[in-house]
């Protein structure tokens, strides 16, 4: 899943196999400048997925794993 935040960033679920080392994390690239930037999801190996950016200033997403939804604010 890959969403465009109100920043005009595209951000996206690294929800690769936990042994990658990518399966908890929310990525971030800036299309302009090509800068990419991840933060970890609260819950280790939460298989992030269902990326929204329907609130101004902030991503919300599901972590698959344990059942629960996050958010990450920016701006």
């Amino acid at each position: 899943p890959i969403t465009q935040g109100s920043d005009g960033n595209m951000y996206f679920a690294l929800a690769f196999p936990a042994a990658a080392g990518l399966g908890n994390q929310i990525g971030m690239i800036d299309p302009n400048t090509g800068h990419v930037q991840v933060w970890t999801t609260p819950s280790s190996a939460s298989y992030p997925c269902d990326v929204q950016a329907e609130e101004p200033g902030s991503i919300w997403f599901g972590e698959l794993t344990p059942g629960k939804v996050g958010q990450l604010h920016f701006g």
